[in-house]
């Protein structure tokens, strides 16, 4: 995507509403041609998402399925297939089909459906991760406290699901995810304000807040087992 770009429509800044549907019908009209005159060309386009998406995704994975696409059906149809993918909204479907009853009645927008079901949460992860995260960053985490059935042990687990696929499980003490929080609170300190969503640092300092307010009588000195 150039200057100009929203990151996340993808659509040009500054386009206006009616500008945006004359381009979206174009588009249209020209996938559908193409589909008419070359059945194949849809499980073609599934055969491009499944190689380029299989083994998770990196930073160059949404340029490539672009660049792909390009090359198989042209810039117009892989503009629509690529930001009909990232809309996970059925609403937005509905709209096209009304306005553009032809590429309706082609089955055209019927596939543009079908590939997003398929697709489409990979595919708008690859966008942002193109400009946005890196392969190493964590795309989900699941984070549970739980007391052990057979005793009195509590443990933390995270689990951290990365973008390029890879898994990292943590099952940790209270005291080592205390640990573990108070070295990345004490990293986080070093960012400049401007870097971090207003938003965000407000839920943090929320939930620090209850924290220091929960733990603020505990006593004692604790040690962790195999912390160097």
């Amino acid at each position: 995507m150039g200057a100009g770009i929203d990151p996340v429509t993808g659509t040009e800044k500054g386009v206006t509403s009616d500008d945006s549907d004359n381009v979206i019908r174009k588009d249209l009209l020209e996938l559908s041609d193409i589909i008419v005159r070359h059945p194949a060309v849809p499980s073609q386009i599934c055969k491009i998402m499944d190689d380029q998406l299989q083994g998770g995704i990196s930073r160059e994975t949404y340029e490539r399925i672009v660049l792909s696409l390009r090359v198989l059906v042209g810039h117009a149809p892989t503009r629509i297939i690529t930001e009909s993918s990232k809309i996970l909204n059925d609403g937005f479907f509905d709209q096209i089909e009304r306005s553009n009853p032809e590429a309706a009645e082609s089955g055209t927008i019927r596939f543009l459906r079908e590939l997003t079901a398929r697709y489409g949460t990979r595919v708008k992860d690859a966008f942002f991760l193109s400009f946005r995260h890196t392969e190493d960053d964590w795309r989900t985490a699941d984070v549970a406290a739980y007391k052990r059935a057979d005793g009195d042990g509590w443990f933390v687990e995270l689990d951290l699901m990365k973008y390029s696929g890879g898994r990292v499980l943590l099952r940790m003490s209270p005291l080592s995810a205390f640990q573990l929080t108070h070295l990345l609170m004490k990293e986080l300190e070093k960012l400049p304000s401007e870097v971090i969503d207003e938003d965000m640092a407000f839920k943090l300092r929320d939930s620090a807040a209850i924290l220091k307010d929960k733990f603020s009588d505990v006593k004692g000195t604790h040690h962790l087992d195999g912390y160097a």
